[in-house]
């Protein structure tokens, strides 16, 4: 098999050379033999490459990519059996992404040219139904048969493209803010993801933060993170304002496979710089099992070095293709001695979408949500939810309906805003992304 994919390496077409190397997960070698396809005087082989090219397109830039290659498969001849085979990447392309496509108007094209480009349609019908993949031959020229072959008859759908995604903040405490989160996918060419985050509000208000994760061969994530920020306690005299500045890094060690995680690291912390500083130091350790289907998470992190101060994070969620999701979290710290304002909150769009930022805490805190979304695969949606929470001496509940724009690539770039009525009053909750 190393010498068939060696010696047609040798005759390949950038189009084929790009797709053998993608089969083989080599991500970063692929890209550029597409983009030289992408050049082509051939606008189907064009058209092929830029729909490949959508699989590592940034979110701002997907919009303008899809359009480009929508533009160069209509410019195609139609006496180019190839444009076809064009129309079919296209659809399938869209169906990994999970955008609207039509793969039975694929299947009927194919019939139409099998004739006439045997091994190309043979590696498409694989593609569309990949039970068939044993029908494959060994030595087929397409680079896409090999890539096939290689993932039974899927291909992958890679680490994606970098995404730029921004929010924006507004509350009585918390003054008025803006979010910017970075992510830079397989930045060391082997799935390690690069995260930057960027947060400043209107009262004094900021955060820096930096996480990366390496895949191979150990899973390694190095954070850190540097704020200051205001901190709310509510009571019956009404709200208790502290600004805090911390600066906190971790190496976490672990395994990460498909549908499981476990990790174990220190964690260096630092809290109150601008006083007189307090060590914060100790561990963290978590173990996930699943998918984002249905998901288990028990972390627990600790200080042991000034204070005690132990927190266990226990989440569970489900998410049915039909639209049902669920999520409930149980965040204990029993016997800490940290103060309030290390204890677990929710409000504000952490864990609870409608009252105001940290409205609720405790060292015992309990949360949920539940939600029924409309339409789930269309562009236009809907969700309806219901959300509560409670510790030892407070609880909350609240529902309402929001209304989605699911822009690619989903679910980051969808467009949400959520209205509602709870225990804390009307409240409106706008970001880009699901809330879970």
């Amino acid at each position: 098999m190393l010498f068939i994919f060696l010696s047609t390496l040798l005759f390949a077409s950038p189009l084929d050379e790009g797709d053998r190397f993608w089969g083989a997960r080599q991500y970063h070698k692929a890209i550029p033999y597409w983009k030289e396809a992408r050049r082509s005087e051939s606008l189907a082989v064009s058209a092929m490459a830029r729909y490949r090219l959508l699989l590592v397109s940034t979110n701002l830039m997907l919009p303008l990519d899809l359009l480009a290659a929508d533009q160069t498969l209509a410019q195609c001849p139609v006496e180019d059996l190839r444009c076809a085979l064009a129309r079919v990447d296209r659809e399938n392309i869209f169906e990994m992404l999970g955008f609207p496509n039509d793969l039975a108007l694929a299947t009927e094209l194919l019939g139409y040219i099998k004739q006439r480009l045997p091994d190309d349609v043979q590696a498409r019908e694989v593609w569309i139904n990949p039970q068939k993949v044993d029908s494959l031959p060994e030595d087929s020229p397409v680079g896409l048969a090999q890539a096939l072959r290689i993932n039974r008859g899927i291909l992958p759908r890679g680490p994606g493209g970098a995404s730029l995604t921004a929010g924006f903040f507004f509350g009585e405490r918390l003054g008025l803010g803006m979010n910017l989160t970075l992510l830079q996918p397989n930045i060391d060419h082997k799935m390690g993801d690069l995260r930057l985050l960027m947060s400043i509000g209107t009262k004094g208000y900021g955060i820096l933060g930096l996480q990366y994760d390496r895949i191979s061969p150990l899973w390694i994530q190095t954070r850190f993170d540097l704020r200051r920020v205001n901190y709310f306690q509510r009571s019956v005299d009404g709200w208790t304002i502290l600004p805090v500045s911390t600066v906190e890094g971790s190496v976490t060690l672990g395994i990460r496979k498909p549908k499981f995680t476990l990790w174990i690291g220190p964690v260096l912390r630092w809290e109150e710089l601008l006083e007189i500083p307090i060590s914060a130091h100790g561990f963290s350790v978590g173990m996930q099992l699943g998918d984002d289907s249905l998901l288990f998470r028990q972390t627990v992190q600790s200080s042991l070095a000034a204070y005690f101060h132990l927190e266990s994070h226990t989440l569970l969620q489900f998410k049915h293709p039909t639209g049902l999701a669920l999520q409930v979290r149980a965040q204990v710290c029993p016997g800490t001695q940290a103060k309030w304002w290390r204890h677990p909150r929710a409000g504000g769009g952490l864990n609870l979408r409608l009252p105001p930022a940290q409205w609720i805490r405790g060292s015992h805190l309990y949360s949920g949500a539940l939600e029924w979304h409309l339409f789930p695969k269309h562009l236009f949606g809907g969700v309806l939810f219901a959300e509560g929470a409670h510790n030892t001496k407070d609880h909350y509940i609240g529902a309402g309906v929001g209304v989605r724009m699911r822009l690619p690539p989903r679910p980051n770039n969808t467009l949400r805003l959520d209205v509602g009525y709870g225990s804390s009053g009307w409240g409106v909750s706008a970001n880009v992304g699901e809330q879970f």
